[in-house]
Order: C-alpha cells, then structure tokens, then sequence
C-alpha cells in the first residue's frame, strides 16, 4: 500500500495491491453515486482485475488508486499502461460531485495524476479506458436523464466538464442512435426501407449470403469475427489487440442472454466478410451487486425471445466490401420490426457516412467522447 497524503486539499490518495479495506472502498463508491436504474458498475469484472485473475490481465498493468476526503470515500481510478506505449490511461474513475465538497478535491486527484505519469515518463493521459477496449472505455456526453442501455457506458454528468477543468481535451468524438425499428411498417418510411431492401438484394445477387448465427455455429463465428476485428480496429485510437482464445472466451458467455439470430455474418465466395453483433436490451443487469434475482431471470428468458429493443455492439465490413452495410442491416431490421421492436446502432465516430443508416428513423442520438491530455 502506498499513501500519497496531499495536505493543501485535506486529501489523501492510496495507491494499493489487493488491501481488503481499499479493495472494498474501490467496489463500494459506484453504489453510492448511482441510483439503482442508472448503475452499470460490474462488479465480478472489477473484482477480478483488483485480485489479478481476469484473463485479459496478461496484457497490460495496472495501478489502482482510492482518494479520500475527511476519511469519506471521494474518488476510484485505475491506471493502465501497455508495453511499448508512451500513454497512461485512466479507467473506472469515479469522484463525488466536486460542488458537494471542494473543487479542490478534483484539482488534487487531476494534479496527482498528472505528476504520477510523468514521474513514470508517460507523455500522455488517454482516457476513460477500463483497462481493454474489450472491456469498457468512453465517456458519455449526453441524454443522462435516459437510463443506460446493456453495454452503454454510463458516468456522472459532470466528469466530462471535470476533465476539460483539468486539462484534457476531447480527442475522438462517437455517436449511436435510437432507431424506431417498428415504424418502418408505416408508409412514411416506406421509400427509405426500399433502398436498404434494394442494396441487399443486389449484394445476394451479386453471390453474398447473410448468415444467423446458433449454438452450432456460434464459435465458429466468434472466431471469423475475431478475424475481421483484426484487420477493421487495429487502428481504432486505444485500441490494443488480444489473442483470438482470449477474445473468444471474453464472448462466449454472452450466449446466456444472447438471441443468437441477432448475429450475423456476411460471406463473399465462402470467407465471411462483414458482421453485426446484436443483443437484447436487458438494460443495465450487469450491475446487481449480489447476482440476479428470480424476476432478473425471467426478464432474461423473456428478453431473448422478445425484446422490446434491440442493441447493436458491434459491426463491421470488410473494405472491399464497401455498401454491405445496408444490406446486413436490412436483414437484422426485418426481424426487429417482425418483433414489434427498436434498436440502438452500433456507434461509429461522429461524422462518418455509417451513421447516415437508417437516419429516416431515427428518434435519439448518444454521444461519446474520448480524452487526453500531453504530459510534461
């Protein structure tokens, strides 16, 4: 354990390995920050990084901090560094209002670690990361009052203007949208959904097929994602790549909540060449604090064979196969609508032309953003 006690703003930081009391201060400060529908903290992830045992551990180290104030628990953080990577990158930061006590009290947190990359010659803060891309990084900017949807990222609404007071700047920009998948049965929408149904026919007939995934074939698939994701993220800004074991054990579980038919996989001349990830909504059930209760299964059960919204994790198409896109997308849609649902899009940066999909329907755009700032 190592104490850094910062007198001018009666704050103290603990650096710590596997203390039970710090350990126990880091998991406890997201349930008192958060009301119940708006937690997403997953708490057997960050258990397993604090003890050392997850598996995307052998990739990257880990610093893990507590600040305290008056002996109150105010803030968490994780630091994380990559070999052969000049850049720090704050994750599963969390810090009480700064109006509630001092703004000091963040100055303090920011200046620490600010000096704490630079004693360690890191020449840029990158963040919000939680340690892998695989499991969690960006920050929300936008539409707080709405409660997440699975797998969103979800924070206090002030921490983007808490970053950009200390001196990071918004370095990459996302958006998603709330797409009304169910209103593409009216005719207002009707020519808009004959231009996705016209592009997917003529990638069909052009020797393309559209794939479901299923029990069967769904490692299959993983490792014909994994594929992909290779060559479409690896230069995607913090991203940093695993094993295809690592990333195909990091998914497998998802089929427990999974509707499997919400995966696709596009094939050109039998080598897969594009793919969706969709999910169920189950809101934000990753984040009971003592496992799932009986109503919790049954809203799981029920979710995977009818939900009421859909989530898009993950897309992709392979360059050449530029326009298959709409295609995939009209596929998955058809089956949303026949379910009466919506959907949220898988997120892009703002500005590319992918998030002009299905723009006639849209009802609600998120965005994200990543920050960084020079050290030294």
């Amino acid at each position: 354990m190592h104490d850094i006690h910062m007198l001018e703003y009666k704050l103290k930081i603990v650096e710590f390995d596997r203390e039970d009391s710090s350990v126990r201060d880091f998991l406890r400060l997201p349930g008192k920050l958060y009301k119940k529908n708006f937690a997403t903290q997953n708490i057997s992830v960050e258990r397993a990084l604090l003890s050392g045992e997850h598996i995307l551990l052998k990739y990257f180290k880990i610093h893990k901090f507590v600040a305290y104030y008056q002996r109150r628990t105010v803030a968490r953080w994780i630091l994380t560094e990559y070999p052969a990577c000049n850049g720090l990158f704050i994750g599963f930061f969390e810090c009480a209002d700064p109006k509630g006590c001092e703004d000091d009290i963040a100055k303090g947190i920011f200046e620490y670690i600010e000096s704490y990359a630079a004693e360690n010659r890191f020449t840029m803060l990158a963040g919000p990361l939680d340690c892998s891309f695989w499991i969690g990084y960006r920050m929300k900017l936008n539409n707080f009052d709405r409660a997440p949807y699975f797998g969103e990222t979800y924070q206090r609404d002030y921490y983007p203007e808490l970053f950009q007071k200390n001196g990071f700047r918004v370095a990459e920009l996302y958006e998603t949208h709330g797409f009304r998948i169910r209103e593409m049965k009216n005719d207002v929408f009707g020519d808009y959904k004959r231009k996705f149904e016209a592009r997917q026919q003529e990638f069909l007939q052009s020797g393309y097929t559209i794939r479901k995934s299923s029990k069967q074939t769904l490692r299959t698939d993983l490792e014909s994602i994994y594929d992909m994701v290779s060559v479409l993220y690896n230069k995607f800004p913090f991203y940093h790549g695993i094993e295809k074991a690592d990333f195909i054990a990091n998914f497998l579980p998802l089929q427990k909540i999974a509707d499997l038919s919400m995966i696709r996989i596009a094939f050109y001349q039998y080598a897969p060449v594009g793919f969706i990830i969709g999910l169920p909504d189950h809101g934000n059930i990753q984040s009971r604090r003592h496992g799932l209760t009986l109503a919790d299964y049954v809203r799981v059960l029920r979710n995977r064979r009818r939900a009421r919204r859909y989530v898009m994790l993950y897309m992709g198409v392979l360059p050449a196969h530029q326009g298959l896109g709409k295609a995939i997308m009209n596929d998955i849609y058809d089956d949303i609508a026949e379910k009466n649902a919506d959907i949220i899009g898988a997120f892009n940066k703002e500005g590319r032309k992918a998030n002009e999909y299905g723009k006639g329907f849209m009802d609600t755009r998120y965005e994200y953003g990543m920050f960084v700032k020079q050290v030294g």
